[in-house]
Parts: structure tokens; sequence; C-alpha cells
């Protein structure tokens, strides 16, 4: 008897399948042979790289935007505050000044046209203008920016 012939994109595998026991003293079969599609290959596991390169990407952004917080909440120096010292309006704390006695001082500064011994003590845009009367110096604060002439 002929066997049919199996066409298939998958590689055929042989199965045996064997005949029951034939009675004592009957004539024995021989197994039938029979070709069915082999099982495809598994599955390689695990994830394709680009889904590994987000995943990456995304934990360094978390680690940098904790990193941030840390700094900005904890470890960043804002300042001096109030009766700290100080060489500028910069080393002091938002909100304060750096006085001419060196000292962070409440407030933003002196307005346009007030008394100053240093341009720190001016708000931010102007400038100490120092002016000679007789035996000491003082100044007044005026804009930084002097117009064009």
């Amino acid at each position: 008897m002929a066997q049919p012939f199996v066409t298939s994109a998958i590689p055929a595998a042989p199965v045996i399948y064997q005949q029951p026991a034939a009675a004592f003293g009957a004539i024995p079969q021989q197994p039938t042979v029979v070709l069915r599609p082999a099982a495809p290959p598994p599955k390689a596991h695990g994830m394709p790289a680009y889904e590994w390169v987000l995943i990456i990407l995304v934990i360094i952004i978390l680690i940098g935007v904790i990193v941030w917080i840390i700094w900005f909440f904890g470890v960043r120096n804002t300042g001096q505050t109030v009766g700290g010292s100080c060489a500028q309006n910069s080393d002091c704390e938002i909100g304060t000044y750096c006085s001419a006695s060196r000292i962070c001082a409440a407030g933003e500064g002196r307005d346009p046209g007030e008394p100053c011994l240093i341009t720190s003590e001016c708000k931010v845009g102007l400038r100490c203008q120092l002016e000679q009367n007789g035996t000491s110096a003082f100044g007044l604060c005026i804009p930084a920016i002097n117009p064009l002439v």
C-alpha cells in the first residue's frame, strides 16, 4: 500500500502509530507511518532590543528627575538669610539685598534717587553713582544703563 505524499511549508516529522496487539496466532501487521507537520520552533523568550532601550531611557530620566528634586529642595544654596554676611546681592536670599555693611537686609534694595554707598544696595538694574561732598562720599541709586546720546 502506498503512503500518501504530504506537501507542507513546515518540515514533516514521521509519526509511527502501532496497531493494537493481535490475538495470539494472528499475523502481525506492520506499523503505520503517517507524516504530519512538525511543531513550529519555540519562540525566543525576552523583549526586542528597542523595548530595552526605551526602558533604560525611562529609568535614566527618572533618576535625573529624582536627583534634581533632591538638589532643588534639599541641597542647593539659596543664599544667606537676613543678617548673614555677603559681598553682593546674589549672596543673599531672594527678597533680600546686600547692604553697605555687608550684611543681608530685608527688602529688594533701594529705589532710584535714594542714597547708597555701593551698587549692591540698589535694586536690580540700578547702580550707585558716588559723589564727593567735602570729606564724605555718598551716592544715589541711578539706572545702570545710560541712555544713548
